[in-house]
């Protein structure tokens, strides 16, 4: 699987899957805690190199004093639903409504009152503390994993880019270990990491582009 040869759909070149996988496991990590909400608030329901991670771009190109929380907050209340899914995300909602702005501002809060409630000093240290404490198999009683829209990818896509080990259970990971005859991908990616000793994001990414490519 990993020495299967497809085209590198950012720089047009052949590689192998391991290869890819591993250049963009490096991309998967966020600077700030405001570009890994951003990035994982992007990152549901749509394909992350040609539509999400270009926006995540644009976000950081256009707003580059946005780094903490609270900055996010203050640009979140200047202007309407509407227009910070337009002009901050550059979605057009049409018909779909504001899940992505009231999911973002969700988590946002969500880790507030979390750096308050544990008497954390940074943005950052917050949501690695929260990430490493979080209970993959009851997301529904975490702070984050509660709010509406948020699932199991979208926590583990938070945890992913604050360098966390773990792997996300998308579409295209999900169809791979079926078509291997396995399930519950958190856990398998994680027992397949401990007897293989490749890392689960790496894993991850293993999966993601292999069965994208079948």
């Amino acid at each position: 699987m990993r020495s299967k040869c497809i085209r590198d759909e950012e720089t047009g070149k052949t590689m192998t899957i391991g290869e890819i996988a591993l250049k963009s496991k490096s991309q998967l990590a966020a600077d700030d805690v405001v570009s890994a909400l951003i990035g994982t608030t992007l990152a549901m329901r749509q394909r992350w190199q040609e539509s999400a991670r270009p926006r995540l771009k644009a976000f950081n190109r256009n707003y580059p004093s946005i780094k903490t929380l609270e900055d996010l907050g203050v640009l979140m209340e200047s202007m309407s639903e509407h227009d910070f899914c337009q002009e901050v995300l550059h979605m057009h909602t049409r018909n779909a409504g504001f899940w992505r702005y009231r999911m973002l501002k969700g988590m946002m809060s969500a880790l507030i009152q979390y750096r308050r409630d544990k008497g954390l000093i940074t943005d950052w240290e917050t949501l690695v503390d929260w990430a490493e404490q979080v209970r993959v198999d009851d997301v529904k009683q975490d702070i984050i994993g509660k709010i509406a829209g948020v699932n199991v990818a979208t926590v583990q896509n938070l945890r992913l880019s604050c360098g966390v080990d773990t792997a996300k259970p998308d579409l295209h990971v999900k169809n791979a270990l079926r078509k291997m005859g396995l399930g519950n991908e958190v856990q398998v990616i994680e027992l397949l990491s401990d007897l293989t000793g490749y890392s689960c994001t790496e894993l991850d990414q293993i999966f993601w582009y292999w069965d994208k490519n079948q």
